[in-house]
């Protein structure tokens, strides 16, 4: 079997950026495997399109473009917040705005994306939503693990969580 749409591929990889000698940024093991629905939208697209037609054992080593994964990083992607948003009971909550903190805000438009706090001041937050990864060269290598056909309950499963290693999840 190949993979292609529809079926649950089980994979490893490390990813590295910038540079395909650079240290690895994440290692994902057979112990803890990346598992997903190939062509359901849950993948960076050009990822999904890299894997196409490999098999189970195949390896795997290609590079995907700011523009191809997380796009470039952008300054309008920093915003000031008003610092009220971060208040409980009337007060700052002074674990949740410190500096490199990243928290997860809900947009106007239902989206949640992370930002993390670049700095503050009594009156604002300013946060930067690029994807950490924003701006920079992907380099993934890796092994096909395992491909099969996918459930109907996997095809029907909408959460958001991918790569957690289990082949069912609750997170």
């Amino acid at each position: 079997m190949t993979i292609g749409e529809k079926t649950h591929v089980t994979l490893t990889y490390e990813l590295r950026t910038d540079n395909k000698n650079n240290e690895a940024i994440e290692t994902v093991t057979e112990q803890t495997p990346l598992q997903f629905v190939f062509g359901i939208g849950k993948m960076i697209p050009m990822f999904e399109k890299k894997l196409l037609n490999l098999k189970a054992d195949d390896n795997f080593d290609f590079e995907l473009t700011p523009e191809e994964s997380y796009g470039e990083y952008s300054d309008k992607m920093i915003a000031n917040v008003p610092m009220d948003i971060f208040m409980v009971d009337g007060k700052i909550n002074e674990e949740l705005v410190k500096i490199d903190n990243v928290i997860p805000m809900h947009m106007k438009d239902g989206r949640v994306l992370n930002g993390k706090i670049l700095s503050f001041d009594n009156e604002s937050v300013k946060m930067d939503f690029n994807h950490p990864l924003a701006g920079k060269n992907l380099f993934f290598s890796g092994k096909i693990l395992n491909i099969r056909e996918a459930t109907e309950e996997e095809l029907e499963d909408n959460h958001e969580c991918t790569g957690c290693g289990k082949d069912s999840c609750d997170c």
